[in-house]
């Protein structure tokens, strides 16, 4: 059945099609993953990136990369202002990624519950994960 030409095509992007566009030409999907992210800037489609994405992208890109998830974080923030890209959650997505920058160390996990808490509420995560503590404005319940 043909598609409407007015109609753009969405699509999830996986994490891999992320980090093969991090890695660069070394990796050998990067040309198709440039491709994707060109025809999204030029509006013939729209890649959904989810919140679980990104954390598998971080993840998956530290060893690619050799590269901290701190400074992974970072270069994703940069992704993620990219014509084109329908991020789910963006506010959340983008104080998480800020959080891992500010915080080294801390895991996607966490700094999407504290990100979480911040943009939504309430600004109180239930763990046992010290590094939290660290985050000005969110209260850690350990007991």
């Amino acid at each position: 059945m043909a598609r409407p030409r007015d109609v753009t095509i969405r699509a999830y992007a996986d994490a891999n099609v992320l980090v093969a566009l991090l890695v660069g030409t070394r990796h050998p999907f990067h040309a198709v993953a440039a491709r994707l992210f060109w025809r999204a800037d030029r509006g013939e489609i729209r890649l959904i990136i989810a919140p679980i994405v990104l954390a598998e992208t971080i993840w998956s890109a530290r060893s690619a990369l050799g590269q901290t998830q701190s400074q992974i974080a970072s270069i994703l923030l940069d992704v993620l202002s990219a014509d084109g890209l329908e991020v789910v959650e963006l506010p959340v997505m983008r104080r998480a990624l800020e959080l891992q920058v500010e915080h080294p160390g801390l895991d996607f996990a966490d700094a999407y519950l504290a990100a979480r808490g911040m943009v939504v509420g309430p600004p109180v995560v239930a763990s046992f994960d010290r590094d939290l503590d660290r985050i000005t404005g969110i209260e850690r319940m350990g007991a």
